[in-house]
């Protein structure tokens, strides 16, 4: 199944190649066609990267939450939810740092990782849910900067009407310039960072310098505020009184402040070198940020009273000696955070689509002439964001947003840790600075952050991406990039099959290792289910001798022909067996090949089957030792061991001694005997030209020391008859 599964992989990859070859000719033949092949955007590390990931990081949690979650959990329990988030996103980061300098990165980002590194049924639920994440986000942010914007300006954040207003007009803004092109974006990103680099950097001028009680909550640098904020102190949520408040409430506030980091990465395909620039920026974003996460906490921490930072969201608007360079700021980041989730939407989707393993989003594939725009599947997100925001309150989507962008940090760094923990020869990626250790407490912290934010809608977020994956895996085309699980199950089994040893084997423990042998093409499907209920979970090796030399022309391609038929038998047939084809010229020669070589390690056939045709003495002589006219005293008229006095006497003296099933397994083998001696005469014709092979195959195999079951007529065989006897039979008895 894995070398069928390899094959189809192999023919995708050859058609796909095929087909960049002929569009590479027809543009060299064609200089018209030049102007019809898309161009590819070069956006560089600052603006590609670096401030779109630091703008979403720097989120509205960050202005209005970080003081309420330090009135409620306190300095050092903060500390610890900063500690635990930037471990595991610090590690998330150097997974895909990995992932994304190995080897070329296309269109897609976390789909395009996820899909290259495990396959499409991971890639797909991640591309799926994770760009129907990003859409929410987007109109989340919409809303928060349509609150934000109300607060600054003293409208009723009530009104329905004005609200939808607002937010569309805002909505319509960040179509307009993402339609534009990824470097207007880029530009945007960058112009945005100015207010919220002042906003930030005023406010903590403010916070360190500002004259003590001079607004409201404001007691100046105090080691007697440290104190008092320094242990957790939980009270109900002002705006929710009836909620409790506790340590995983906060930490499921402070974490997803955190899930931006692949909003560069996302925008692999516009940026310029994106090996060099999504390792370098992400990482020079999320230092920034650490860097801002921290001083705010602490200086939180020690110049604002308790009572002030549990009951005023906006207490970084009341210290600041600016207030509106904070409201500034907020806009900057919440309009940045909208762009930036739309645009990474419409790659992902692009990317999805391209790959054609849901066709319904085939449409959406199609870029601009220049940069490869997505314009359709930007269309496509603003109409969903645009139903989104009809819905006036989407809060309650909110958490599921963020456990699907946890749910992607961690099967990155999920696929990371695989893939080097099999030492996979395709993962060589530039980037060093990781390792399965790094991988696995990503993967690990990911997944625990998800159950912090709420168990509830963390299971309801990997339920629905396991059924993403399940519909993708049984509707879903064979994918050219190959699959992990093989990866796995190969290290899996070399690593058992290493530890068999032979001296430990014990006759309790024995099973039948088969090896059927057949040089026939067609092979009769009753013998083979048969000998698959036989087997009893041993090994099973269908042996097939082509009858051919390895020089004659198309010798390879007849021999590839027959494995693969041979694939399809084993696959319609739903039996538990391995193929195994040959080259040989003779019979003999093939099963001596098939019995010395098949299997591997400890796992060799003891046993070989050979299927006779035509053999009506076979059968009778079958049919003659399971009947009850046998007269056991005819061994002693058996002509082969008369011609030994020895063994006549030897019998004799035997005869008096054994019981009659004893002297009836005798003559069984006195009749396997004289079988093998009937099968050995020579009919005048070569020796593969006559049944007497299979005598000769037969002392090879008990010269190797092999059980032999000789099979004729399956074709014959009716299980369905055989269990209408089994019932009647069964009736009659009870009767």
């Amino acid at each position: 199944m894995e070398t069928e599964t390899e094959n189809e992989n192999q023919t995708n990859t050859n058609l796909y190649r095929k087909k960049q070859k002929d569009a590479k000719l027809e543009l060299e033949t064609d200089p018209l066609m030049k102007k019809r092949i898309p161009t590819k955007n070069k956006l560089k590390t600052f603006g590609g990267v670096y401030s779109p990931v630091l703008e979403c990081i720097i989120s509205l949690i960050f202005f209005l939450r970080f003081g309420w979650i330090l009135g409620e959990a306190g300095y050092l329990e903060m500390i610890g939810m900063y500690l635990f988030a930037m471990v595991s996103v610090t590690f998330t980061v150097l997974s895909i740092s990995a992932i994304a300098t190995n080897g070329k990165m296309g269109i897609g980002g976390a789909y395009y990782m996820v899909s290259r590194s495990l396959g499409p049924e991971f890639g797909s639920a991640i591309g799926i849910v994770f760009s129907l994440a990003n859409i929410f986000t987007c109109a989340l942010h919409i809303f928060g900067f349509n609150d934000v914007l109300m607060d600054l300006l003293g409208w009723d954040p009530s009104n329905y009407k004005l609200v939808l207003l607002v937010s569309t007009i805002i909505l319509f803004v960040t179509l307009c310039l993402i339609l534009i092109g990824a470097e207007t974006f880029s530009k945007a990103t960058i112009f945005l960072l100015v207010p919220l680099t002042v906003s930030v950097s005023i406010s903590m001028i403010s916070l360190f310098f500002r004259k003590p009680h001079s607004a409201h909550g404001y007691s100046g640098w105090s080691l007697k505020t440290f104190r008092k904020n320094t242990f957790p102190d939980y009270v109900p949520d002002p705006l929710h009184s009836m909620k409790t408040i506790d340590f995983r409430t906060t930490l499921g506030v402070f974490y997803p402040a955190l899930t931006g980091i692949l909003t560069g990465a996302n925008m692999s395909g516009d940026l310029k070198n994106p090996g060099k620039s999504i390792p370098k920026g992400t990482l020079l974003a999320l230092l920034t940020a650490a860097i801002y996460y921290f001083v705010l906490i602490t200086t939180f921490a020690f110049t604002v009273e308790r009572s002030e930072l549990q009951q005023n969201y906006f207490i970084l608007c009341t210290a600041c000696l600016v207030p509106y360079i904070v409201h500034i700021g907020m806009l900057s980041v919440t309009f940045s955070s909208a762009l930036g989730a739309l645009i990474a939407a419409s790659r992902i989707i692009q990317s999805l689509a391209a790959d054609n393993f849901i066709p319904i989003l085939s449409f959406l594939k199609k870029g601009s002439i220049k940069g490869n725009e997505p314009r359709r599947a930007v269309i496509f997100g603003w109409i969903i964001a645009q139903l989104l925001l009809f819905m006036g309150n989407i809060n309650a989507i909110a958490p599921y947003t963020s456990q699907f962008f946890l749910a992607t940090y961690g099967i990155i760094n999920f696929a990371c840790f695989i893939h080097h923990a099999l030492g996979a020869p395709n993962f060589r990626p530039m980037f060093e600075k990781f390792n399965s250790i790094t991988a696995l407490i990503g993967t690990i912290t990911c997944f625990a952050g998800m159950f912090f934010v709420g168990y509830v809608t963390a299971i309801v977020a990997l339920v629905v991406l396991a059924l993403v994956f399940i519909y993708i895996n049984y509707k879903g085309t064979p994918s050219p990039w190959g699959y992990v699980s093989q990866s796995l199950i190969f290290h899996q089994v070399r690593k058992y099959m290493l530890k068999m040893d032979m001296k430990k084997e014990h006759i309790k423990f024995w099973r039948p290792q088969v090896l059927l042998i057949t040089d026939q093409p067609q092979l009769s499907l009753p013998l083979l289910d048969f000998i698959n209920n036989l087997k009893k979970g041993g090994l099973y090796i269908i042996g097939n001798i082509f009858h051919s030399n390895f020089n004659e022309d198309q010798a390879i391609q007849k021999l590839e022909e027959r494995r693969l038929s041979l694939y399809e038998v084993i696959k319609l047939t739903k039996i538990k067996a391995f193929p195994q084809v040959l080259f040989s010229k003779t019979f003999r020669k093939g099963a001596q090949s098939l019995m010395l070589s098949s299997g591997i390690g400890e796992m060799k056939p003891n046993t070989i089957i050979l299927d006779i045709p035509n053999s009506s003495t076979l059968i009778e002589d079958i049919n003659l030792i399971n009947s009850n006219e046998i007269d056991i005293n005819d061994i002693e008229n058996n002509p082969q061991k008369r011609k030994n006095k020895k063994i006549k006497s030897k019998n004799k003296s035997i005869k008096k001694k054994l019981t009659k099933k004893e002297k009836k397994q005798i003559h069984v083998q006195s009749q396997f005997d004289k079988l093998i001696e009937t099968l050995g005469k020579s009919d005048g014709r070569q020796e593969d030209e006559s049944i007497n092979y299979y005598y000769y195959s037969m002392i090879d195999a008990k010269k190797i020391g092999m059980n032999i079951i000789l099979t004729s007529n399956f074709n014959k065989l009716d299980k369905n008859e055989i269990v209408k006897f089994s019932e009647k039979e069964t009736r009659q008895k009870n009767n």
